[in-house]
């Protein structure tokens, strides 16, 4: 009895919703939002003159995307204090923004006085997305994520208490019970591999548990032996096409290893988003690899469309790039230069006979 084990990017799927367009001029005030169990996913953002839409401030989405990250909601005053403009400022500036509300969170809401217990299974660790102890919209404290992910991030299990003992910079008043609500998800692994820039170790990917036993902790560094780095999704953030939201740039890659019961025949086509009639699809994403200037070869995998990300780092150790086709050798009457190489996952069960 051979059972395959996938490495499928990733077992968290987000549900993408409908993306909102928010338009303002320069002293507006705009206000993202999403609900419980949702966070704030910017896709664009544009700041300068429409009637020049060659200028305006370059970094306005990556500025945003800071702003936002993680947030159920956020209040985006429109000013040059915040963005900055290379049109003519003699005329207003605008302000035009397009995000998503991304689902793949589990929601806990309680009083003031209750406690959270929150914790993941099969090894797994938690990682807080978004926390908010306020009255209404009143009064909060500013910090509650911090306190949050200080007490819970990268555990498999821990307690939060609703009370100002634990959210000290709370500004409510007595009389303003607060309300803690705290979004976040289980981390299975993380995806690791040789340095992008090495000549040797492995050639291979793998997918390290979150939770790892060790003989030791400690020991001499040897420069004989294998090394292996997290990896980094590494994407063209000029790419205004790119099939990856381009704000993962240097992220790291969560993984998990997964089981196919009952099937004889498990494997990866690249080229089609379909699997052949009489299979089933587990999953389906775009070939990924190393850079072609990479000085290791690696294995090609196929990176989940709805791959979830665990946040930049931008350590640059281990890299992984999209694949896309040359042609030449693939006859160019077929294959598209330069395009993106969809990928499935395909299974059969096992069938008596």
């Amino acid at each position: 009895m051979f059972t395959k084990i996938l490495f499928v990017f990733s077992i968290f799927v987000a549900a993408v919703y409908g993306a909102t367009k928010l338009d303002g001029v320069e002293g507006d005030v705009l206000t993202l939002e999403c609900g419980l169990g949702s966070s704030i996913d910017v896709k664009s953002a544009f700041y300068g003159n429409n009637n020049d839409p060659a200028c305006g401030d370059a970094n306005a989405l990556t500025t945003l995307q800071g702003l936002t990250d993680g947030k159920i909601s956020y209040d985006l005053t429109v000013n040059s204090d915040t963005f900055t403009s290379d049109c003519d400022l003699s005329r207003d500036q605008t302000f035009t923004i397009k995000y998503d509300c991304i689902s793949s969170l589990s929601t806990q809401t309680l009083s003031q006085g209750d406690t959270s217990d929150i914790s993941c299974t099969n090894g797994k660790k938690i990682k807080t997305i978004n926390a908010e102890y306020k009255f209404r919209s009143k009064c909060l404290d500013p910090n509650a994520l911090t306190v949050v992910q200080g007490l819970c991030d990268d555990e498999t299990s821990c307690s939060v208490a609703a009370s100002d003992t634990v959210f000290v910079d709370s500004d409510c008043d007595a009389n303003q019970p607060e309300t803690l609500s705290i979004s976040y998800k289980c981390i299975a692994g993380i995806m690791a591999g040789a340095k992008h820039d090495g000549s040797g170790s492995g050639s291979n990917y793998q997918c390290l548990t979150s939770t790892p036993t060790y003989d030791t902790k400690s020991g001499t560094e040897n420069s004989e032996r294998g090394y292996i780095y997290g990896m980094e999704i590494k994407l063209d953030t000029t790419d205004s096409t790119s099939v990856i939201d381009v704000s993962n740039d240097e992220s790291t890659i969560d993984c998990t290893v997964c089981q196919v019961i009952s099937s004889k025949s498990v494997f990866m086509v690249a080229g089609l988003d379909t699997c052949p009639s009489g299979y089933a699809s587990e999953y389906g994403g775009y070939l990924a690899s190393d850079s072609t200037d990479g000085t290791t070869s690696k294995s090609y995998i196929c990176l989940d469309k709805a791959a979830s990300y665990a946040g930049a780092t931008s350590n640059n150790q281990g890299l992984l790039y999209l694949t896309e086709i040359r042609c030449g050798s693939l006859s160019c009457s077929t294959y598209t230069d330069n395009a993106d190489i969809p990928c499935v996952v395909c299974s059969r069960a096992v069938t008596s006979t």
